[in-house]
């Protein structure tokens, strides 16, 4: 990707400055990702409830970046000047300044690479004992410390990760993560055993996913303890608490029959795809204090995404919420260009609307060919008991060039 980059330095110095402000206030909205949507290379507009690839993943092995570039490809592969390479049917042509999708920032993420208790990553240090098993070892060495990680994964018959083991040493299991798939293939369950050096009673939570008729992903609950049934009506009553939560602001957190739910993702599936995503946590990351928090999704008659919403409904832990128009071409029906907004919803403060606006054209193949990207900056100061209405900013334009494998 050839990129070309025009700022004067002054604008530079804001762009910045807004940048580090939001890492610092954005960590609980990074960390909780619901709903994606994704922008193929045709113009296309994909909403997306987890990453791409954790329905891949399970496809042993995985283990070099070059052998998943091989395995996975099926197409053309995305040439760049950053990178070595990215599969098409994978790439996000949606900016990084609209909406981090790094994958471990998705709160419903199944990826066992970005499981911090593992602590794996893609390189040599990979060895395939049989067709279904491969070990994992590293040492790290931390001033005159050594620490050891030593681990061994499975697949089942099917080569679907079945089993993975964090080793205290070559007999003692530290943790143990086990996956668990429905008749039809599709992941439904991981439960997680954390082994006590000591032999003390081992710890164990669960990850479980419901689905409806249609086999969509209809609800995902996490929840510390011994794994149990749980029943339809409760299914029901977590719904009805999450959405009354959100919808009257009084967040209390969630406990019915003795289940100790850490986290629940509801989806409500319409005609066209999912159209909100609610979302529970019992702690917030930065306070003691149950998470509530809402994404959506509207659909124009085409049935195409035109409008998504991110965390409107969670003020308390969001001091401003995101919102993203996508227009498309009349005949084409190719996007045509993308508008980000982020709000600041606190009364009797400074109001600031960050706006991008993303323009698309296409080559000859019906392939994005080029983004350019424009940020604009508006702060409403309130003064007086009124706000101001200043000019918006241009800080600055970004030109991205596409050039495909194939």
């Amino acid at each position: 990707m050839d990129t070309t980059q025009k700022y004067q330095p002054k604008s530079l110095r804001v762009i910045f400055l807004i940048l580090s402000l939001t890492a610092i206030s954005d960590i609980t909205l990074k960390g909780q990702i619901l709903l994606s949507p994704h922008i193929t290379s045709t113009g296309n507009v994909i909403p997306l409830i987890q990453p791409k690839t954790a329905s891949d993943i399970y496809n042993m092995p995985f283990f070099k970046n070059s052998d998943y570039l091989r395995l996975h490809c099926r197409d053309s592969i995305l040439a760049n000047s950053f990178f070595e390479g990215a599969c098409l049917d994978d790439f996000d042509f949606t900016s990084t300044i609209l909406n981090d999708r790094r994958f471990s920032q998705w709160v419903n993420n199944p990826h066992p690479f970005y499981l911090e208790e593992l602590e794996v990553s893609y390189n040599d240090r990979w060895n395939q004992v049989d067709p279904v098993t491969w070990t994992y070892s590293s040492i790290n060495r931390i001033k005159d410390q050594e620490y050891s990680n030593y681990q061994t994964w499975k697949a089942d018959e099917k080569r679907r990760l079945k089993k993975i083991t964090r080793w205290y040493n070559e007999t003692k299991p530290n943790i143990e993560i086990e996956y668990f798939y429905n008749p039809h293939g599709v992941l439904e369950r991981i439960t997680t055993t954390h082994y006590d050096i000591n032999d003390q009673q081992p710890r164990q939570s669960h990850q479980v996913w419901f689905f409806d008729e249609k086999r969509r992903t209809r609800m995902i609950i996490s929840y510390d303890g011994n794994y149990r049934k749980i029943a339809e009506q409760d299914l029901n009553l977590y719904t009805k608490l999450i959405e009354t939560g959100i919808r009257t602001g009084i967040h209390e957190r969630i406990s019915i029959d003795s289940i100790d739910i850490q986290s629940l993702i509801i989806y409500n599936n319409g005609t066209n795809g999912p159209e909100q995503v609610n979302y529970y946590a019992k702690y917030a990351r930065t306070a003691d204090a149950p998470v509530f928090v809402s994404d959506s999704l509207n659909y124009d008659s085409q049935g195409r995404i035109s409008r998504y919403v991110s965390g409107k409904h969670s003020y308390q832990f969001r001091p401003y919420w995101v919102e993203l128009i996508y227009e498309y071409e009349p005949q084409s029906s190719r996007l045509k260009q993308v508008v980000f907004h982020r709000h600041n919803e606190r009364e009797y403060e400074s109001k600031i609307d960050n706006r991008t606006v993303q323009y698309f054209t296409y080559d000859s193949k019906g392939r994005i060919n080029s983004v350019i990207e424009q940020q604009f900056h508006l702060e409403r100061k309130y003064n007086e008991g009124k706000y101001n209405e200043p000019d918006e900013q241009l800080l600055g334009q970004n030109k991205y060039d596409f050039i495909y494998k194939r």
